[in-house]
Protein backbone atom coordinates (compact mmCIF):
# COMPACT_ATOMS: atom_id res chain seq x y z
CA UNK A 1 0.00 0.00 0.00
CA UNK A 2 0.95 3.46 -0.81
CA UNK A 3 1.80 6.08 1.82
CA UNK A 4 -0.07 9.44 1.84
CA UNK A 5 1.91 11.44 -0.47
CA UNK A 6 2.34 14.34 2.43
CA UNK A 7 5.04 14.71 4.59
CA UNK A 8 4.35 14.75 8.80
CA UNK A 9 4.19 18.39 9.10
CA UNK A 10 7.97 18.75 9.05
CA UNK A 11 10.04 18.50 6.48
CA UNK A 12 12.35 16.03 5.51
CA UNK A 13 10.48 13.04 7.34
CA UNK A 14 9.05 10.77 5.36
CA UNK A 15 5.61 10.69 4.46
CA UNK A 16 2.91 9.16 6.71
CA UNK A 17 1.34 5.38 5.97
CA UNK A 18 -1.89 3.58 5.86
CA UNK A 19 -0.25 1.17 8.07
CA UNK A 20 1.62 3.45 10.58
CA UNK A 21 -1.70 5.41 11.29
CA UNK A 22 -3.14 2.10 12.04
CA UNK A 23 -0.38 1.64 14.34
CA UNK A 24 -1.68 4.38 16.41
CA UNK A 25 -5.15 4.84 16.04
CA UNK A 26 -6.34 1.13 16.10
CA UNK A 27 -10.12 0.87 17.18
CA UNK A 28 -10.68 -2.77 15.92
CA UNK A 29 -8.09 -3.79 18.49
CA UNK A 30 -7.73 -3.69 21.80
CA UNK A 31 -4.47 -1.27 22.94
CA UNK A 32 -1.86 -3.53 24.43
CA UNK A 33 1.36 -1.53 25.16
CA UNK A 34 1.39 1.14 28.48
CA UNK A 35 2.63 3.92 26.35
CA UNK A 36 0.14 3.92 24.12
CA UNK A 37 -2.54 3.43 26.74
CA UNK A 38 -4.24 6.93 28.25
CA UNK A 39 -6.26 7.14 31.53
CA UNK A 40 -8.27 4.48 34.20
CA UNK A 41 -5.36 5.05 36.69
CA UNK A 42 -7.57 3.91 39.21
CA UNK A 43 -8.79 0.76 37.46
CA UNK A 44 -5.33 -0.22 36.48
CA UNK A 45 -4.34 0.15 40.25
CA UNK A 46 -7.14 -1.92 41.57
CA UNK A 47 -6.28 -4.52 39.15
CA UNK A 48 -2.46 -4.55 39.96
CA UNK A 49 -3.72 -5.15 43.71
CA UNK A 50 -5.99 -7.99 43.04
CA UNK A 51 -2.85 -9.58 41.58
CA UNK A 52 -0.59 -8.81 44.38
CA UNK A 53 -3.58 -10.41 46.74
CA UNK A 54 -3.70 -14.20 46.88
CA UNK A 55 -7.43 -15.44 46.65
CA UNK A 56 -8.35 -12.17 45.28
CA UNK A 57 -9.70 -12.46 41.93
CA UNK A 58 -11.79 -9.78 39.68
CA UNK A 59 -14.96 -8.84 37.40
CA UNK A 60 -13.78 -5.99 35.13
CA UNK A 61 -17.10 -4.56 34.00
CA UNK A 62 -18.76 -1.71 32.30
CA UNK A 63 -20.52 -0.54 28.76
CA UNK A 64 -19.59 -1.72 25.49
CA UNK A 65 -16.37 0.31 23.75
CA UNK A 66 -15.27 1.43 26.67
CA UNK A 67 -11.91 -0.38 26.89
CA UNK A 68 -12.11 -3.17 29.34
CA UNK A 69 -10.01 -5.37 27.55
CA UNK A 70 -7.53 -2.52 26.72
CA UNK A 71 -7.23 -2.28 30.45
CA UNK A 72 -7.09 -5.65 31.56
CA UNK A 73 -4.24 -6.35 29.04
CA UNK A 74 -2.22 -3.24 29.77
CA UNK A 75 -2.53 -4.43 33.52
CA UNK A 76 -1.16 -7.84 32.62
CA UNK A 77 1.01 -7.15 30.01
CA UNK A 78 4.15 -6.48 32.09
CA UNK A 79 3.41 -9.34 34.84
CA UNK A 80 5.69 -11.55 33.01
CA UNK A 81 8.31 -9.31 34.67
CA UNK A 82 6.97 -9.64 37.63
CA UNK A 83 7.70 -13.49 37.48
CA UNK A 84 3.81 -14.14 36.67
CA UNK A 85 2.45 -15.88 33.92
CA UNK A 86 -0.71 -14.19 31.99
CA UNK A 87 -3.04 -15.91 29.83
CA UNK A 88 -6.20 -14.03 28.05
CA UNK A 89 -8.84 -15.81 26.69
CA UNK A 90 -12.17 -14.97 25.06
CA UNK A 91 -15.34 -16.59 25.78
CA UNK A 92 -17.64 -17.01 23.26
CA UNK A 93 -22.03 -18.39 22.48
CA UNK A 94 -20.79 -21.83 22.07
CA UNK A 95 -18.82 -22.14 25.42
CA UNK A 96 -19.66 -23.59 28.58
CA UNK A 97 -17.52 -24.33 31.94
CA UNK A 98 -15.31 -27.30 30.53
CA UNK A 99 -14.33 -25.85 26.80
CA UNK A 100 -13.29 -22.23 28.42
CA UNK A 101 -10.70 -23.80 30.85
CA UNK A 102 -9.56 -26.09 27.92
CA UNK A 103 -8.93 -22.79 26.09
CA UNK A 104 -6.59 -21.90 29.35
CA UNK A 105 -4.37 -24.38 28.90
CA UNK A 106 -4.29 -24.35 24.86
CA UNK A 107 -3.35 -20.73 25.50
CA UNK A 108 -0.56 -21.81 27.82
CA UNK A 109 1.33 -23.97 25.54
CA UNK A 110 1.40 -21.24 23.21
CA UNK A 111 4.65 -19.77 22.63
CA UNK A 112 5.41 -16.32 24.66
CA UNK A 113 7.51 -14.33 26.90
CA UNK A 114 7.90 -16.28 29.90
CA UNK A 115 8.44 -15.39 33.39
CA UNK A 116 12.40 -15.28 34.25
CA UNK A 117 12.09 -19.08 36.47
CA UNK A 118 14.78 -21.20 35.68
CA UNK A 119 14.16 -24.16 34.13
CA UNK A 120 10.46 -22.67 33.47
CA UNK A 121 9.50 -23.79 29.94
CA UNK A 122 9.96 -27.22 30.32
CA UNK A 123 8.04 -27.00 34.14
CA UNK A 124 5.60 -25.57 32.10
CA UNK A 125 4.92 -27.88 29.01
CA UNK A 126 4.83 -30.55 31.85
CA UNK A 127 2.29 -28.84 33.49
CA UNK A 128 0.42 -28.23 30.29
CA UNK A 129 0.37 -31.88 29.66
CA UNK A 130 -0.90 -32.88 33.31
CA UNK A 131 -3.64 -29.98 33.20
CA UNK A 132 -5.00 -31.04 30.01
CA UNK A 133 -5.12 -34.60 30.85
CA UNK A 134 -7.14 -33.87 34.20
CA UNK A 135 -9.81 -31.63 31.84
CA UNK A 136 -10.04 -34.22 29.42
CA UNK A 137 -12.21 -36.18 31.69
CA UNK A 138 -15.29 -36.99 30.53
CA UNK A 139 -16.90 -35.47 33.45
CA UNK A 140 -15.03 -32.16 34.71
CA UNK A 141 -15.89 -30.77 38.21
CA UNK A 142 -14.93 -27.44 40.21
CA UNK A 143 -12.61 -29.73 41.89
CA UNK A 144 -10.72 -30.89 39.09
CA UNK A 145 -10.81 -27.56 37.47
CA UNK A 146 -8.96 -26.27 40.86
CA UNK A 147 -6.33 -29.01 40.80
CA UNK A 148 -5.64 -28.07 37.45
CA UNK A 149 -5.28 -24.59 37.83
CA UNK A 150 -2.82 -25.89 40.89
CA UNK A 151 -1.01 -27.88 38.40
CA UNK A 152 -1.01 -25.14 35.68
CA UNK A 153 0.54 -22.52 38.49
CA UNK A 154 3.24 -24.48 39.89
CA UNK A 155 6.35 -23.13 37.59
CA UNK A 156 4.68 -19.73 38.15
CA UNK A 157 1.72 -17.93 39.01
CA UNK A 158 -0.64 -16.94 36.43
CA UNK A 159 -3.23 -14.48 36.15
CA UNK A 160 -6.28 -15.53 33.60
CA UNK A 161 -8.23 -13.33 32.02
CA UNK A 162 -11.76 -14.57 30.75
CA UNK A 163 -13.03 -12.16 28.26
CA UNK A 164 -16.34 -11.31 26.58
CA UNK A 165 -17.25 -13.74 29.79
CA UNK A 166 -20.65 -11.48 28.87
CA UNK A 167 -21.38 -14.01 26.11
CA UNK A 168 -22.17 -16.84 28.85
CA UNK A 169 -25.90 -16.78 29.33
CA UNK A 170 -26.55 -20.50 30.73
CA UNK A 171 -27.10 -19.75 34.61
CA UNK A 172 -25.65 -23.11 35.54
CA UNK A 173 -22.59 -22.04 33.84
CA UNK A 174 -22.08 -18.85 35.79
CA UNK A 175 -22.64 -20.74 39.31
CA UNK A 176 -19.79 -23.63 38.44
CA UNK A 177 -17.17 -20.02 37.30
CA UNK A 178 -18.28 -18.43 40.69
CA UNK A 179 -17.62 -22.03 42.72
CA UNK A 180 -14.61 -22.12 40.76
CA UNK A 181 -13.63 -18.92 42.17
CA UNK A 182 -14.39 -20.07 46.20
CA UNK A 183 -12.22 -23.00 45.57
CA UNK A 184 -9.52 -21.20 44.55
CA UNK A 185 -9.52 -18.77 47.07
CA UNK A 186 -10.30 -21.42 49.70
CA UNK A 187 -6.81 -23.68 48.52
CA UNK A 188 -4.58 -20.40 48.02
CA UNK A 189 -4.05 -21.44 44.80
CA UNK A 190 -1.80 -19.34 42.65
CA UNK A 191 -4.04 -18.57 40.15
CA UNK A 192 -5.82 -15.35 39.48
CA UNK A 193 -8.99 -15.00 37.28
CA UNK A 194 -10.03 -11.78 35.75
CA UNK A 195 -13.50 -11.90 34.22
CA UNK A 196 -14.13 -9.24 31.73
CA UNK A 197 -17.31 -8.45 30.01
CA UNK A 198 -20.44 -5.84 29.38
CA UNK A 199 -22.59 -5.60 32.01
CA UNK A 200 -24.42 -2.95 34.39
CA UNK A 201 -23.67 -4.48 37.44
CA UNK A 202 -21.26 -7.64 38.55
CA UNK A 203 -23.73 -9.67 39.26
CA UNK A 204 -25.13 -9.62 35.47
CA UNK A 205 -22.08 -11.61 34.55
CA UNK A 206 -21.29 -14.29 37.70
CA UNK A 207 -24.98 -13.84 39.41
CA UNK A 208 -25.14 -12.86 43.12
CA UNK A 209 -23.06 -15.20 45.35
CA UNK A 210 -22.63 -13.93 48.40
CA UNK A 211 -20.25 -17.24 48.89
CA UNK A 212 -17.77 -15.15 47.17
CA UNK A 213 -17.97 -11.46 47.75
CA UNK A 214 -14.84 -11.24 49.92
CA UNK A 215 -12.67 -12.45 47.24
CA UNK A 216 -14.21 -11.00 44.25
CA UNK A 217 -13.29 -7.20 43.61
CA UNK A 218 -15.63 -5.47 41.47
CA UNK A 219 -13.97 -3.23 39.03
CA UNK A 220 -16.32 -0.58 37.01
CA UNK A 221 -14.82 0.56 33.59
CA UNK A 222 -17.04 3.90 33.51
CA UNK A 223 -17.21 6.08 30.65
CA UNK A 224 -13.53 8.11 29.59
CA UNK A 225 -13.98 12.03 31.05
CA UNK A 226 -13.37 14.65 28.27
CA UNK A 227 -9.69 15.10 29.66
CA UNK A 228 -8.76 11.54 28.98
CA UNK A 229 -10.17 11.36 25.92
CA UNK A 230 -7.79 14.39 24.81
CA UNK A 231 -4.84 12.14 26.00
CA UNK A 232 -5.56 9.80 24.38
CA UNK A 233 -5.90 12.02 21.07
CA UNK A 234 -2.56 14.16 21.57
CA UNK A 235 -0.30 11.35 22.44
CA UNK A 236 -1.19 9.13 19.25
CA UNK A 237 -1.03 12.61 17.17
CA UNK A 238 2.57 12.97 18.99
CA UNK A 239 3.45 9.08 17.93
CA UNK A 240 2.23 10.24 14.17
CA UNK A 241 4.48 13.73 14.83
CA UNK A 242 1.21 15.02 13.38
CA UNK A 243 -0.13 18.34 14.50
CA UNK A 244 -4.06 18.84 15.24
CA UNK A 245 -5.91 22.16 16.55
CA UNK A 246 -7.17 22.33 20.24
CA UNK A 247 -10.29 22.52 18.77
CA UNK A 248 -10.34 19.68 17.17
CA UNK A 249 -9.25 17.89 20.07
CA UNK A 250 -12.19 18.96 21.48
CA UNK A 251 -14.32 18.36 18.94
CA UNK A 252 -12.82 14.36 19.03
CA UNK A 253 -13.99 14.09 22.53
CA UNK A 254 -17.55 15.82 22.48
CA UNK A 255 -18.31 13.72 19.90
CA UNK A 256 -16.96 10.41 21.17
CA UNK A 257 -19.54 10.91 24.33
CA UNK A 258 -16.74 8.82 26.64
CA UNK A 259 -15.93 6.01 24.29
CA UNK A 260 -12.45 5.23 23.46
CA UNK A 261 -13.27 3.00 20.47
CA UNK A 262 -14.98 6.39 19.14
CA UNK A 263 -11.67 8.44 19.86
CA UNK A 264 -9.61 6.16 17.95
CA UNK A 265 -12.23 5.71 15.12
CA UNK A 266 -12.05 9.38 14.63
CA UNK A 267 -8.16 9.98 14.76
CA UNK A 268 -7.83 7.97 12.26
CA UNK A 269 -10.22 9.13 10.05
CA UNK A 270 -9.25 12.75 10.59
CA UNK A 271 -5.86 11.90 10.13
CA UNK A 272 -6.29 10.64 7.19
CA UNK A 273 -8.81 13.27 5.97
CA UNK A 274 -6.00 16.04 6.34
CA UNK A 275 -3.59 13.98 4.54
CA UNK A 276 -6.06 13.51 1.89
CA UNK A 277 -6.16 17.78 1.76
CA UNK A 278 -3.02 18.09 1.99
CA UNK A 279 -2.49 19.27 5.46
CA UNK A 280 -0.05 17.76 8.12
CA UNK A 281 -2.07 19.56 10.74
CA UNK A 282 -5.54 18.43 11.81
CA UNK A 283 -8.36 20.78 11.72
CA UNK A 284 -12.16 20.65 13.34
CA UNK A 285 -12.92 20.42 9.62
CA UNK A 286 -11.49 17.14 9.27
CA UNK A 287 -13.01 15.97 12.29
CA UNK A 288 -16.52 16.73 11.00
CA UNK A 289 -16.67 15.49 7.71
CA UNK A 290 -15.43 11.92 8.61
CA UNK A 291 -17.42 12.19 11.73
CA UNK A 292 -21.12 10.64 9.97
CA UNK A 293 -18.75 7.72 9.12
CA UNK A 294 -18.52 6.85 13.22
CA UNK A 295 -21.55 8.24 15.01
CA UNK A 296 -24.65 7.33 13.60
Amino acid sequence: MQPYPVARGHQGQAPLSPEEISEVFNPAAPTTRRDSFAGRTEQLAQIVDVVAQRGQHAVVYGERGVGKTSLAVVATGALVERRILALRVNCDGSDDFVSIWRKVVREAQMGRPLPPVVGIRELLTEATVSAGSLLAATHVTVDVVRQALQILSHPAPIVVVLDEFDRLEHVRTKRLFADTIKALSDHIVLATVIFVGVAETPEMLLGEHRSIERGLRAIHVPRMSAAELAVIVRLGFGKLQMSIADDAVARIGELSDGFPYHAHSLGLLASREAIRSGQGAVQVVHVDRVAPQVIH
